[in-house]
C-alpha cells in the first residue's frame, strides 16, 4: 500500500477515503478506498487498529475531499500521553517580561510545534494559559515529560523560571502506565492510536 502512495498523484484527483468504520471488540476496522489519480488502479483496503486506545474522527471524509496521504508513526507527541513518563511543571518567581507577552509567545510556540492536534488546555493548568503565566509560583502544567520539557525550555527562554518535578502521585501513576509500543495513523484531520496497525487489501 505504501508503494501506491509513492506513485499516486493525490494532489490533482486522488485521495484516501474512509468508506466505513466499524468496531469489533477492542479493534477499529476502517474500509479505505484509495483513488490513485493516475494510471494505477484504485484499490480498497481494510486498516485494522488493534486494541484502539484513542481516536479523533473528522466527518470531512464523508464528502469529496479525502486525505492526501496516510501517515504512520511509532513516535509522535500524540503517543506520548500513553508511552512517556508523566511529570509536573512549576513556575517560581517574577518574570523578566510582562505576562501578556509571555502568554502570547508561548501560545505561538505551542501552535508551531504541536498545531491543532494537541490543544493547549490538554496539559496546562486548568485556570488557563494566561492565569498560569501570571502566577508567581505554582503548577503550570502536568503531563508527558517530553511535552513539558518543551514547555520548560520555552518559559525559561521567555524569562519565566520553570522547573519539572515528579510528585509521589505521578510516580505511582507512571508505575502503572502501559509502556508497550503503540502506533499512530493520521489521515488528514483524523487519527487512530492502537497497539498495532494491520493493512489488508480487500475486493471492491
Amino acid at each position: 500500500m505504501l508503494e501506491i502512495f509513492q506513485d499516486a498523484d493525490f494532489e490533482s484527483m486522488g485521495g484516501v477515503f474512509i468508506e466505513r468504520l466499524d468496531y469489533l471488540e477492542n479493534d477499529a476496522l476502517l474500509k479505505l478506498r484509495i483513488k490513485t489519480g493516475s494510471e494505477l488502479p484504485n484499490q480498497v483496503w481494510q486498516a485494522t487498529v488493534k486494541d484502539i486506545i484513542s481516536e479523533k474522527i473528522s466527518r470531512s471524509w464523508v464528502y469529496d475531499n479525502g486525505a492526501n496521504n496516510i501517515e504512520i508513526y511509532n513516535d509522535h507527541y500524540l503517543l506520548w500521553e500513553f508511552t512517556d513518563q508523566h511529570t509536573e511543571l512549576y513556575v517560581n518567581g517574577a518574570a523578566e517580561n510582562i505576562s501578556e507577552y509571555i502568554g502570547a509567545r508561548f501560545y505561538e510556540m505551542h501552535i508551531a510545534n504541536f498545531g491543532d492536534w494537541l490543544p493547549l488546555e490538554t496539559y496546562v493548568n486548568g485556570g488557563g494559559l494566561f492565569a498560569a503565566v501570571q502566577m508567581l509560583q505554582g503548577l503550570f502544567a502536568r503531563g508527558p515529560k517530553k511535552v513539558l520539557s518543551q514547555y520548560e525550555k520555552w518559559l525559561n527562554q521567555l524569562g519565566k523560571l520553570a522547573y519539572t518535578f515528579e510528585s509521589d502521585g505521578l510516580a505511582a501513576h507512571n508505575t502503572r502506565k502501559d509502556s508497550s509500543d503503540l502506533q499512530l495513523m493520521i489521515l488528514d484531520d483524523s487519527f487512530f492510536i492502537g497497539k498495532r496497525l494491520i493493512f489488508t487489501r480487500i475486493d471492491d
